[in-house]
């Protein structure tokens, strides 16, 4: 009896011993937050106004800097980050060059081990939920009074080359992706690796049927040109 009581816990040591615990992949490396950081962004931005008759169609195109200045603690006391955004505006006559960064906007973001908030415009959005893994989904505006977007991870881990900058690593964040004859509303973020966010493109617009052409909405394009990590 006691040399099977010993035989037992041998084969459970053992046993214990062979089992390998792999750590889970968060993926935090995908949004860091850091003092002194920036990103400049490429955007040009389509908008159809159908107040006007004909739709009015603005087209406007600019550079976006955003850079985290300093941190605070939310009313949750989680310490969060002041995002101060710049634009300069292109100019025929101008290069980008020769005008200067003028503040525009402040925003905000909270990085926590679950999630990474973004707060823009006033409105809280959820913009990564962790782990980051394919199939994953959330709710994007679960933390504002918009109706649901359910986002989702296609690609992880994947490189990518965008204009003149490459990345080892990026993932595909999908907002939306749905058409009708009268709708197209599509919409994506993707993010790299030890960088942030480096893409984003917006698709909302409605359409007169049946002729099809655009008679409201926004068609958005942003798109990382430089950026510095301390």
């Amino acid at each position: 009896m006691k040399h099977l009581l010993v035989l037992c816990t041998s084969i459970f040591l053992i046993g214990c011993a062979a089992e390998v615990v792999t750590p889970i992949e968060m993926g935090y490396e995908y949004q860091k937050l850091k003092i002194g950081e920036y990103r400049i962004y490429e955007v040009d931005s389509i908008t159809v106004d159908d107040f006007f008759d004909p739709p009015q169609i603005d087209t406007v195109s600019y550079l976006v800097r955003e850079e985290v200045t300093d941190t605070f603690y939310d009313n949750e006391q989680r310490l969060s980050y002041r995002l101060e955004r710049s634009k300069k505006f292109k100019q025929d006559t101008l290069s980008y060059d020769s005008i200067a960064w003028t503040l525009k906007d402040v925003w905000y973001a909270t990085l926590t081990n679950r999630r990474y908030e973004k707060v823009e415009e006033n409105v809280r959005f959820v913009r990564l939920n962790f782990p980051i893994e394919p199939g994953r989904t959330w709710d994007g505006n679960a933390l504002n009074t918009e109706e649901s977007w359910e986002y989702e991870y296609i690609d992880v881990d994947v490189p990518l080359t965008i204009g003149a900058l490459s990345f080892d690593s990026t993932c595909y964040v999908l907002h939306a992706n749905d058409t009708n004859l009268i709708e197209r509303r599509f919409a994506y973020e993707i993010y790299g690796k030890n960088v942030g966010l480096i893409k984003k493109e917006l698709k909302d617009v409605r359409y007169k049927f049946p002729e099809g052409i655009m008679e409201s909405g926004v068609i958005f394009d942003q798109t990382l040109i430089e950026y510095y990590i301390p």
